[in-house]
């Protein structure tokens, strides 16, 4: 397994590839907004043997979408999964793209599969679990990676924070729900790899998040 980080734009999104023992990866949240990011991402595929199988998106808010044209024109036999209940927020990515300082994307690529909870996708050697874990933003996931013992939790759960609730779609109440009943039951020495910001482990978020 080989996992490989790149933080993008300037809301300092992490995009991650996460590949499989025969090269095949997927691409979680395609957060490059610019050609020179989605340069340094499509270097790394090729460089090392990569075959992008998927574009994962956690979540549908603009920060973490913006890249999606130009990684399915780079890899434009990867198939592009989203969780339903995001689709129109993810249709609207354009109407917010100036405003957080993004160029537009020319055409917003159509979502070819849409993953729902507990849905298992196999890479080779590896199995991605999909957690439904919405509050954050309508059909945000976290993707669990057991033969890693990692999640990965777009905007649902940072180190030491949450993600944020004042956003449409967005209920508190819920993202603590998700949080205690999806995540927090697994081990609590697994990796968290949120969407921003520094990587965690549940056992630390159990003890020290002051939100929950």
């Amino acid at each position: 397994m080989t996992l490989l980080r790149t933080v993008c734009n300037s809301y300092l999104v992490n995009s991650y590839i996460l590949a499989a023992e025969n090269k095949e990866a997927v691409l979680i949240d395609p957060a490059c907004c610019d050609e020179q990011q989605c340069s340094r991402m499509v270097e790394a595929v090729e460089q090392n043997q990569f075959k992008i199988v998927h574009i994962l998106i956690t979540h549908p808010h603009a920060d973490h979408v913006m890249g999606t044209q130009m990684l399915k024109s780079a890899f434009p036999d990867a198939t592009i999964m989203m969780h339903k209940e995001g689709l129109e927020t993810y249709l609207q990515a354009n109407d917010y793209a100036l405003l957080m300082g993004f160029k537009k994307m020319s055409n917003i690529p159509p979502i070819d599969e849409y993953i729902v909870d507990n849905q298992e996708i196999k890479l080779s050697n590896l199995t991605l679990k999909i957690l439904y874990t919405p509050g954050h933003a309508p059909g945000s996931v976290s993707i669990f990676c057991p033969q890693g013992n990692l999640v990965f939790t777009g905007d649902v759960l940072f180190k030491e924070s949450i993600g944020r609730t004042d956003l449409a779609g967005g209920d508190f109440q819920t993202l603590k729900n998700m949080i205690y009943n999806k995540l927090f039951t697994l081990g609590e020495d697994t990796t968290v790899l949120p969407g921003h910001g520094d990587k965690t482990t549940i056992g630390h978020e159990k003890q020290f998040n002051p939100f929950l």
